[in-house]
């Protein structure tokens, strides 16, 4: 953070700063005695067949999703909303807040408790990514949330004041569900332009080699790296990992060379994700939506998927999706990487 501050210029607030030991206490404490609720509905055959979809009995899947979520996830999100809400409570004035946290679960709690500790403080969601309507974490039904600016969030979900999206597509489906008159259209602030500065073509691309970019998101490093381990050094080729802002590129390292101490894989920090995408030829990623990005460059790119979980994203035909090493090599190996055609 103190980085950070003294590179931009910029006052830095950390929120968690200002939780109270009662707060973490009492977060814990709430989360057990409802577990314990739940452990007792989870018993109840009336309660299982709430758990139906198109007549398909799906209790067992949802259920122990559910329950998992007591193990951190809920303290989490519980502190998160709390850490925000005394933030705003300390600085005893109104503000307008420009958050990423879209709709999401874990932000629900910071404008829930948010609002009650400074009411008149306005939310601003950016749409954080490429979002579609078959992502279940972005969209919702119109009857969550309240359409008529109600204060109550018994009946009705939590939400931002003002939603910006990146464009039409997402507006539209948006629209679907939230006020219209809350959602504008300011385009991606991402990117600025589509355009690379030759610097760092030349930086990245020595010696004529050619790119591999590994983008992983924020959980999802791990069957990456594992996937991409039986990669077996070639020559004219360069392994570059760019680690998602969120995440710690320490431990990403130290994963990568405790358990394939002989993948070569070099780390940059010194260039942005999409400046390294434009200048590489293959992008590998998880469920980050640099795969669909580097189309924007007429770059190749391709998916790592871990068996078990549900996809963020629909399939692509440009973008393969691989479950396991040797298929990815294989298809490595059929490609013509002379040029960025198939």
């Amino acid at each position: 953070l103190t980085k950070f501050e003294k590179k931009t210029g910029r006052d830095v607030a950390f929120p968690e700063a200002h939780l109270r030991l009662n707060d973490i206490c009492g977060s814990y404490f709430t989360t057990f005695r409802e577990w314990l609720k739940f452990k007792k509905l989870k018993r109840m055959e009336s309660f299982g067949k709430l758990f139906s979809l198109r007549g398909m009995d799906v209790r067992d899947i949802l259920l122990d999703e559910w329950e998992s979520g007591y193990w951190g996830e809920f303290q989490f999100c519980k502190l998160h909303g709390l850490a925000m809400a005394r933030f705003l409570q300390e600085l005893k004035s109104s503000h307008s807040i420009i958050t990423y946290g879209e709709l999401f679960a874990q932000n629900r709690s910071a404008y829930h408790l948010s609002k009650l500790a400074s009411p008149k403080s306005q939310f601003v969601a950016i749409q954080h990514a490429m979002n579609v309507k078959n992502k279940m974490s972005s969209y919702f039904r119109e009857r969550e949330f309240s359409q008529k600016d109600k204060f109550d969030h018994i009946n009705f979900s939590p939400a931002p004041d003002k939603f910006l999206v990146q464009g039409p597509q997402y507006e539209e489906i948006v629209s679907e569900f939230f006020e219209p008159s809350k959602v504008r259209i300011i385009g991606s602030v991402k990117y600025d332009s589509f355009s690379v500065p030759q610097e760092h073509k030349d930086e990245l691309c020595q010696n004529n080699s050619k790119v591999i970019l590994i983008a992983p998101s924020v959980n999802d490093y791990q069957y990456i790296i594992d996937c991409f381990s039986c990669w077996e050094n070639k020559d004219g080729w360069d392994v570059v990992l760019s680690p998602h802002p969120a995440t710690n590129l320490n431990e990403i390292r130290d994963y990568q060379e405790k358990k394939y101490p002989n993948l070569k894989i070099s780390y940059n920090t010194t260039l942005r994700t999409n400046e390294l995408m434009a200048t590489s030829s293959l992008v590998v990623t998880g469920y980050s939506t640099t795969a669909i990005e580097a189309s924007f460059f007429g770059v190749k790119a391709v998916r790592f998927r871990n068996l078990g979980t549900f996809p963020l994203f629909d399939y692509e035909v440009v973008i393969p999706v691989f479950y396991d090493g040797p298929s990815f090599i294989e298809w490595f190996e059929k490609q013509n990487w002379e040029s960025n055609e198939d």
